[in-house]
């Protein structure tokens, strides 16, 4: 799709002869009607547009910028601008710019730049304007990146670039709550887990519930996710992204924590802190799994079986406070390194620690003052092992 203005009478003819090469629609914007028209199958826009003056949108172009930033049609699209004026360069930082991607910020657009201006005597040939089209190096969106802009989109809102290590979902307007929060936005939970591209996807603050996530499709490149305060009442079935190693659900709802099928077998670190979680159950053996925060919840009381974690190094059973001995199973933990016991109602630690060979580091926060036997602190020390206090 071709716009002009038909204020300027000298551009229809050059426009004609530069579409011989694009085969393109032609619309004077005086005439053409952004939101009762379907917009180009290609997704590009063109767009000649005059600057003269404090180099500013004259109104016509003003209310068609608006309008076309209003329509959802449009997003994602490429927009190609000539600029009309007089003879010298292109610079980035005109008014003019900033005007067009302030209308249409939430259009998520690419913008390709002709780098002079054009004038009715001006030398470029049709064919030059036509080159500077086709060198651009145009990739189409994918999928993924097409249901990020579409929710852009929704939430009215905006979100830092993706790459292949990190999509995070927190809005860059108020830096705190996500771009899917609101309750519309959920519909695209699901499809984020699905289609994510990312090694890691940041979905905090968004009050997703489990209702929310249905993945149906496997994902082979999500590592890390971050569900860190949502309203989740118990763990998702996560069990299709296939290669997650991190998984964060830090301050939700959850009050039973069953973990199995649910889990994909390769994750090295599951964070489910501060939440409300009563009971603990284990139906699968996690050979990967390295790192378990169980922090601050309302556990009665809880097994870890060895067998279940044979790599766990790191274990956070802090804040939890029905806890009032070290539960048997720590010490057939052989292999963990850190043990956090912080804030505890313990009155002792067993001497049975010693028998764990690969100790090197136990956060006895918040309950040394009530230690009978400070002996044992003592010797850990003296074995090499930090004793955080």
């Amino acid at each position: 799709m071709i716009f002009y203005s038909n204020k300027i009478t000298w551009i229809y003819e050059k426009i004609k002869l530069f579409n011989c090469f694009t085969n393109k629609d032609i619309y004077s914007i005086e005439k053409y009607k952004i939101n009762s028209s379907k917009p180009s199958v290609n997704g590009e826009l063109i767009c000649f547009i005059p600057v003269f003056g404090e180099e500013e949108l004259n109104n016509d172009w003003v209310v068609f910028f608006e309008t076309l930033g209003s329509s959802k049609n449009f997003i994602g699209f490429k927009l190609f601008i000539y600029i009309l004026g007089t003879n010298e360069p292109i610079q980035l930082d005109l008014p003019i710019f900033k005007q067009i991607k302030y209308y249409c910020k939430y259009l998520s657009l690419k913008y390709y730049i002709f780098p002079f201006k054009l004038y009715e005597g001006s030398s470029f040939s049709e064919f030059e304007l036509f080159s500077f089209y086709t060198k651009q190096q145009v990739v189409n969106k994918s999928s993924y990146k097409c249901l990020i802009d579409n929710a852009v989109f929704d939430s009215k809102d905006s979100v830092t670039p993706i790459n292949i290590e990190i999509t995070d979902t927190t809005s860059i307007k108020n830096g705190f709550y996500s771009i899917l929060r609101s309750e519309k936005n959920h519909k695209y939970v699901s499809s984020f887990l699905e289609e994510c591209t990312s090694y890691s996807l940041i979905i905090n603050r968004a009050k997703i519930k489990n209702s929310d996530i249905r993945i149906k499709k496997q994902n082979y490149k999500l590592k890390r996710l971050h569900l860190i305060s949502n309203s989740l009442q118990k763990v998702p079935n996560f069990s299709k992204l296939i290669n997650l190693e991190v998984l964060n659900l830090t301050a939700n709802n959850i009050m039973n924590v069953i973990a199995g099928s649910n889990l994909p077998k390769k994750l090295k670190v599951l964070n489910i802190s501060k939440n409300r979680a009563q009971t603990l159950i284990i139906e699968d053996i996690f050979p990967e799994l390295e790192k378990l925060v169980l922090f601050n919840n309302n556990f009665d009381s809880f097994y870890l079986d060895a067998k279940s974690f044979p790599s766990l190094k790191y274990l956070n059973i802090g804040r939890i406070k029905k806890i009032k001995a070290l539960p048997e199973y720590i010490y057939s933990l052989k292999k963990l390194e850190f043990l956090c016991l912080s804030y505890l109602n313990i009155d002792q630690l067993d001497e049975r620690i010693f028998s764990m060979p690969k100790l090197k580091y136990i956060d006895i926060r918040g309950l040394t003052s009530n230690l009978t036997n400070e002996e044992i602190c003592t010797t850990l020390i003296k074995n090499g092992i930090r004793v955080i206090c």
